[in-house]
């Protein structure tokens, strides 16, 4: 991404990267990437959240996408920090 693209999409960028290397605990990613992923998963958590006070049906969708983000969460955390402290490949 170059320093003309808008930053709204540089994080949705960073979140999608996240979603597409779900299961690749090898490699590096960075912190803007980790950033990402964490602000937008804690903001559809919170969400979530909210809307499943009101509605039965967004309650269980919290649930669903908890679960959903797990292993992308822990694959992106163990990314950054593995770049972070220059371990790993």
């Amino acid at each position: 991404m170059g320093a003309g693209t808008p930053a709204l999409l540089r994080l949705f960028n960073g979140y999608w990267s996240g979603w597409r290397r779900y299961a690749d605990f090898g490699g590096r990613s960075t912190v803007r990437e980790y950033l990402s992923f964490l602000i937008i998963n804690a903001s559809v958590g919170f969400l979530l959240a909210v809307l499943g006070e009101r509605h039965e049906l967004f309650a269980g969708l919290k649930w669903i996408y908890a679960c959903a983000a797990l292993v992308p969460g822990l694959a992106v955390t163990v990314r950054v920090l593995r770049a972070l402290l220059g371990t790993g490949k």
